[in-house]
């Protein structure tokens, strides 16, 4: 009986297992953050009308990425913290954060800034008004004394 020994690598040629294309690879960069958006839109609108999404996500996921060859790291990504994100969140700042729209990143940036602002600009006119209402009580009420 003769046995051979084989070593696969990279350097010979032979991969075992090939890599998987990134969605890069995939989707042309221009229609990325397009993409991502839509993906994210479907899946609030999914989860607004499921009621048990988070277990059909993740067994949708296990069903397509539970293979011999994937150990299914991916679907442990859904958790709760990632669906109040996707409830929360805007579709756009999601695929920001995530990296699928580096051309959009100033955009929600400044929208977040505009925000908070208005956010300070609010509670500075609520403080404003209850210091001016405290002040026109304590005026009626000395005005009640005298």
């Amino acid at each position: 009986r003769t046995v051979y020994h084989i070593d696969f690598t990279k350097e010979n040629g032979t991969e075992i297992v090939a890599n998987r294309p990134t969605i890069l690879e995939v989707i042309p960069a221009d229609y990325i953050c397009d993409f991502c958006v839509a993906v994210i839109k479907k899946l609030k609108e999914r989860q607004s009308t499921e009621a048990n999404f988070e277990e059909n996500m993740k067994e949708e996921c296990w069903k397509h990425n539970g293979t011999a060859c994937d150990d299914g790291n991916v679907c442990e990504l859904i958790n709760k913290v990632a669906l109040e994100r996707l409830r929360k969140d805007e579709p756009l700042k999601i695929c920001v954060d995530e990296k699928m729209c580096p051309d959009k990143e100033k955009e929600i940036t400044e929208k977040q800034e505009k925000e908070e602002k208005e956010k300070e600009n609010e509670t500075k006119r609520k403080h404003e008004e209850e210091g001016k209402k405290k002040a026109e009580e304590i005026e009626r009420l000395k005005s009640e004394v005298s």
